[in-house]
C-alpha cells in the first residue's frame, strides 16, 4: 500500500493532497497485476529524494507556483503552508525528504 509520508508531504498536502489519487493509482496497478495475468513485477525500489529549500520563498516558487499547475492559494492556505514549513526551517534552510516508490513491470508472454 502506498502512503504519503514525511515532513515534505505534510507541507505539500495542505495545498496539493495527492494521497487519494496516489493510493488509487497503486490499487489499479495491484489489480492489473493480480487479475489480468498479462503483467509481472520486475522490481520495486523505495528511496528518499532530498528536497532542500533555502527558505519559504524558494519552496513557494518551486512547489506552490510551478508553471504546470494551478493551486488554490488563498491567504488562509498560504498561512497554513508557511506555518508548517517554518517547523522544518533552520538557519541553513529546510532539508525535506520526498519518499519515492518506483515499480517496474514487464508484460508477460500473453
Amino acid at each position: 500500500m502506498y502512503a504519503v509520508d514525511g515532513a515534505f508531504n505534510e507541507v505539500l498536502k495542505i495545498f496539493n493532497d495527492e494521497g487519494v489519487v496516489r493510493a488509487a493509482a497503486q490499487a489499479a496497478l495491484d489489480k492489473a497485476l493480480t487479475t489480468s495475468g498479462d503483467w509481472e513485477t520486475v522490481t520495486e525500489q523505495r528511496f528518499a529524494l532530498p528536497m532542500p529549500f533555502s527558505g519559504f520563498d524558494d519552496f513557494e516558487q518551486l512547489m506552490m507556483r510551478p508553471t504546470y499547475a494551478q493551486h488554490d492559494l488563498s491567504e488562509a492556505v498560504m498561512a497554513r503552508v508557511h506555518a508548517e514549513f517554518k517547523r522544518h526551517l533552520t538557519p541553513e534552510g529546510a532539508r525535506l525528504v520526498l519518499p519515492i516508490h518506483v515499480r517496474l513491470f514487464r508484460r508477460t508472454g500473453a
